[in-house]
């Protein structure tokens, strides 16, 4: 009985590990994502640059 509870246990974390990676993976591939599109700012009201902080992926 108590290795089936062991190996419900490794399961779990297993698996927990496995999501941790995906959310992960995700969130990296949201920030990449977001640094490839030029700012708009003819369609939307941006501040001057100069007021505007911003990210390494947007820097002139």
């Amino acid at each position: 009985m108590i290795i089936i509870y062991q190996f419900l246990i490794a399961a779990a974390l297993i698996a927990l590990m496995i999501l941790v990676r995906v959310f992960a993976n995700r969130a990296v591939l949201q920030q990449r994502l977001s640094c490839d599109h030029s700012d708009n700012c003819g369609e939307t009201d941006c501040p001057d640059r100069s007021d505007e902080k911003r990210s390494a992926c947007h820097a002139p």
